[in-house]
């Protein structure tokens, strides 16, 4: 930044000014043939929305919690509520998943959890065919993945993700509680 200014903050000042992208949340609505246009202030309202329920979350367990949970919750709620996602955002979420459910001390919650994670998965490998599918039927209406039928697809993806991080922060916030309550006993 000290050195070459423009050029570090280029990146900042594209991600301001860049539209919704399409594989965001934020485009779902338009995809399904609704003319919803979200104003930047909207979105940077519910982003710092989601940065306050983050917070309270990372304050309540912070004395107890693992880095692993704080890492996955806090790159999975700005990168799926974000102006854009990316299939390669899975690389980082991915291995912060899998090291978060191995904190899960019980075997079938444990087991719950990885079949969750494993649905996850195979939605974003679909979301994945779908989009160059969904791009393909932009350019000429008759062969690929229609508007609607990709939206439905990212919404899936949407609700099997997010499923899977509320119960990844249940049941390591009841672990937590769990704990702690021992703790008060003794």
């Amino acid at each position: 930044a000290l050195v070459d200014f423009d050029g570090w903050s280029y990146f900042y000042k594209f991600s301001f000014l860049r539209p919704l992208g399409e594989g965001s949340l934020w485009q779902l609505p338009r995809k399904f043939g609704v003319d919803v246009t979200f104003s930047p202030l909207s979105y940077y309202l519910s982003n710092l929305t989601i940065l306050f329920l983050l917070s309270l979350f990372l304050y309540r367990f912070s004395k107890t919690q693992k880095l692993s949970l704080f890492a996955f919750i806090t790159v999975f709620a700005f990168l799926f509520f974000g102006k854009a996602y990316s299939m390669q955002y899975v690389i980082w979420l991915a291995p912060l998943a899998v090291m978060t459910i191995s904190q899960i001390s019980s075997r079938k919650s444990r087991r719950l959890a990885f079949i969750l994670y494993a649905l996850w998965q195979t939605t974003e490998v679909v979301i994945s065919i779908a989009y160059y599918g969904n791009l393909q039927w932009l350019a000429n209406r008759e062969l690929g993945i229609s508007n609607s039928a990709y939206a439905m697809l990212a919404l899936l993806r949407y609700v099997c993700a997010s499923l899977f991080a509320v119960f990844l922060c249940k049941k390591i916030s009841y672990q937590i509680k769990k704990k702690e309550k021992s703790i008060l006993k003794n």
